[in-house]
């Protein structure tokens, strides 16, 4: 009677024994399923972060390449405005010195015609003076 209680204890050890490996080997089975569970939510929400801040900054740097671009026109604009701005005003200098120039050349041969008529009237006079 002794050899079969030993024996049903042996088995009864046994079997608790062998349970308590199948339900930690659930348990282990669980516990990484949690923990891979764990890793993908954490890993999600880390990317999901990452993409906002990606975003944000794709967002920041077309704003600035935008305005890079509006500010690299507008001074070539700027430049060109320039260029004819000068050109502008050459053309305007050289118009009015011609302007100029004509009414001075039409002032001296308005004076020179003046002068070779007193010359002339002074040389008839001086011609008439001699001749009497």
């Amino acid at each position: 009677m002794n050899l079969k209680r030993c024996t049903t204890n042996i088995q009864k050890r046994y079997r608790a024994l062998q349970a308590m490996r199948r339900q930690r080997l659930v348990y282990l089975r669980q516990r990484s399923a949690i923990i891979t569970i764990q890793n993908r939510f954490r890993a999600l929400s880390l990317m999901k972060r990452e993409r906002s801040t990606y975003l944000r900054l794709l967002q920041a740097f077309k704003t600035i390449q935008m305005r890079y671009r509006a500010y690299r026109k507008c001074t070539e604009q700027r430049k060109q405005y320039l260029l004819l701005k000068d050109a502008t005003i050459k053309i305007q200098q050289r118009f009015r010195a011609i302007v100029e120039m004509r009414k001075e050349r039409q002032w001296y041969l308005q004076k020179r015609a003046a002068t070779l008529v007193i010359q002339r009237r002074f040389r008839a006079q001086q011609m008439m003076i001699q001749e009497r």
